[in-house]
């Protein structure tokens, strides 16, 4: 049963002089399910646009809204007003009360596809320009975020929405949340595939957890498969040692939960090990191996990512971009 106009309260995104309503919306079919809510296709009544809205339910005698809810809507508040063009812009929330329940409704601005859809049902191989002017924009998105401090903690292709100008935007902050130098972090983040190796051995983190999730998208840019296909934490951390080598004991974090002694000794290995037909593209090659370096420490910032030779020729947008 949807909300009805009299029990739905709006929660205006940027005080704006006319206040929506969950009644003021047509609702088309569901494009998306999470943890947290079921997205679905909206049109607005009174001009026609069409939007993407985030429906979540909960019992109004839980313990309130998600944390993740609310981080979401924290960190699309806090950059809205900037309209950074990579990421998903977020226009009104409203609390609505629907059989006992308590219904939260987030509107987004909406995009064609999202990566994961568009790498499965594209059936020809992207060529590496097309594939560039993706990867510059993500990390275009993760300077930005990092730049205001801000973590997303869950990169990953369905998070990454595609229009069909080639634009790029990041969407999906349920767990993202601001940082410090000196924070601590609950390490339940990150879709496995893209969890960073620190995360999985429950130590301390930074924004280069994005960094290595972004480094996990390139390679499925150009494969159409994950690099680190696992069913749960500890194979993940064996598969990225099987992949890419043992590092050295001076790059094991030493709160972690697993001592270095724990793996086989396997030696080190490029990411062109697994890129073969991109083996030759030592621009390319070079900054994916520090991306996915084990360290964080030697991971670049987006920042410098952005500014990576790789990308010389997409400084400026194409005309379609």
């Amino acid at each position: 049963m949807e909300p009805t106009a009299s029990s739905s309260t709006a929660i205006p995104a940027d005080h704006q002089p006319q206040i929506r309503s969950v009644a003021d919306f047509y609702r088309g079919r569901e494009i998306g399910r999470g943890a947290y809510g079921v997205v679905y296709d909206v049109t607005e009544k009174q001009t026609g646009d069409s939007y993407v809205m985030k429906v979540i339910t909960f019992p109004s005698n839980s313990d309130g809204i998600p944390q993740s809810v609310i981080r979401e809507i924290s960190a699309l508040m806090s950059i809205k007003k900037l309209k950074h063009p990579n990421i998903v812009q977020l226009y009104d929330a409203f609390v609505s009360q629907d059989d006992g329940n308590t219904v939260l409704s987030i509107l987004y601005e909406k995009c064609n596809w999202d990566l994961h859809y568009f790498l499965k049902t594209i059936p020809r191989s992207m060529d590496e320009p097309q594939i560039k002017w993706y990867v510059y924009q993500l990390f275009r998105a993760l300077e930005f975020l990092h730049s205001h401090n801000i973590i997303h903690r869950d990169i990953k292709p369905e998070n990454i929405l595609l229009n069909k100008n080639q634009q790029l935007k990041l969407a999906d902050f349920g767990l993202a949340r601001n940082f410090s130098m000196h924070a601590t972090y609950t390490t339940t983040v990150v879709t496995l595939w893209y969890r960073a190796p620190e995360i999985l051995l429950q130590s301390d983190y930074n924004s280069s957890v994005d960094i290595w999730s972004g480094g996990c998208v390139i390679y499925e840019l150009f494969q159409r498969e994950a690099l680190f296909p696992a069913n749960n934490e500890s194979e993940t951390l064996f598969l990225i040692i099987e992949k890419l080598g043992t590092p050295d004991i001076n790059d094991w974090p030493q709160d972690a939960v697993v001592e270095h002694s724990s793996f086989r000794r396997i030696p080190k290995k490029s990411i062109a090990t697994h890129l073969p037909g991109m083996a030759d593209n030592h621009r390319l090659i070079h900054l994916l191996d520090s991306i996915l370096s084990f360290n964080p420490h030697f991971r670049p910032t987006a920042k410098d990512i952005v500014a990576n030779m790789w990308f010389d020729e997409y400084r400026k947008p194409p005309p379609h971009g």
